[in-house]
């Protein structure tokens, strides 16, 4: 949801050194995008109930030394806010929901309404906006590497649609996903999920379906190993 947050910044300012912070889980999303030139591991600060007070201070001291001109903060809890300030960055953006952004310098207002939602991805182009840098249709981004290119191939994907049926048209994609609504890969998601059918993906109806059927695929693969 990030990625088209990452490709405004980078277009905005070609020559700055742009870091990410993100946890351990979570980096492999920054981690090859080129827009990035440093990911900094935060482990599992962010996550309730994982980290600890000096984890906390550890990595605000880890920020401080690197002497961050400006901060996008990503997340809306006051924990993670509060991070930034800490490490003495001047100019610290993000998402103000029912005041937890108290301690940034921009606070960008996020409707807790449930009928007025906004996409994730669209309310980090609102940080954006808020400061004037241009938006010129940003897309979603994930980049592999090469190994990782190399593992998949073979496998049998799974493309969860939240529905049954089997329609692999580009027609059926567009009604069963709502993957029309909000594209932020300039259409490319959509192609892909559509080559991933033909290529015999599997659809299935829910997370607990895909689990399940990942569980399956990934039991009979190790057993056709040994």
């Amino acid at each position: 949801m990030t990625t088209p947050l990452l490709e405004v910044i980078r277009q905005a300012y070609p020559q700055a050194s742009i870091t990410y912070v993100a946890g351990t889980y979570s980096k492999v999303v920054p981690e090859h995008h080129p827009a990035i030139n440093t990911v900094i591991d935060s482990g599992t600060v962010g996550i309730p109930g994982r980290y600890s007070f000096y984890d906390y201070m550890k990595i605000a001291n880890v920020l401080r030394k690197h002497h961050f001109d400006l901060a996008f903060v990503l997340d809306r809890s006051p924990m993670l806010t509060l991070l930034p300030w800490l490490a003495g960055i001047p100019r610290r953006i993000g998402p103000d929901s029912l005041g937890r952004g108290f301690s940034l310098t921009d606070r960008i207002p996020v409707s807790t309404s449930p009928t007025q939602l906004q996409h994730q991805a669209e309310i980090y182009l609102d940080l954006a906006r808020a400061i004037g840098l241009p938006i010129n249709h940003p897309r979603m981004r994930f980049e592999p590497t090469q190994d990782e290119r190399s593992d998949v191939v073979g496998a049998r994907f799974i493309a969860p649609t939240g529905s049954g049926g089997a329609d692999a048209t580009k027609d059926g994609l567009l009604q069963r996903t709502g993957m029309a609504a909000r594209d932020y890969t300039g259409g490319e998601g959509l192609l892909l999920m559509h080559e991933l059918l033909q290529a015999g993906a599997l659809i299935v109806g829910s997370v607990a379906e895909a689990i399940e059927t990942t569980r399956r695929y990934t039991t009979s693969n190790t057993a056709s190993r040994t």
